[in-house]
């Protein structure tokens, strides 16, 4: 995932982080603040694994436009989602919206 927004917390690999660990979680919920439907098919809802850990992943406001990627069996980054929505803050424990490619 690229991340745009606040380098700062991922300065050991730069703008790029390379791997990210995921999980499903069907709780996942949307802040108040986001007006786009949360149940369409082509979304994915993260939010970060340690809510507690202000340096964990995450994607924040400001970060819209940047992409996730997938390494395929040729090892080639393939665009799989870009970001479109991400809160105010960076909460760790908010979701941010990836559109799917």
């Amino acid at each position: 995932m690229t991340k745009l927004n606040d380098l700062n917390v991922f300065n050991e690999s730069g703008p790029m982080i390379h791997e990210i660990p995921m999980i499903i979680d069907s709780k996942c919920g949307r802040p108040v603040t986001d007006k786009l439907p949360y149940d369409a098919p082509d979304y994915l809802c993260a939010t970060s694994l340690n809510t507690n850990d202000y340096f964990a992943p995450r994607t924040c406001h400001g970060d819209s436009g940047a992409g996730m990627e997938q390494i395929d069996e040729r090892g080639r980054s393939i665009l799989i989602a870009l970001t479109s929505f991400g809160t105010k803050g960076c909460p760790s424990n908010e979701l941010a919206r990836l559109k799917t490619m």
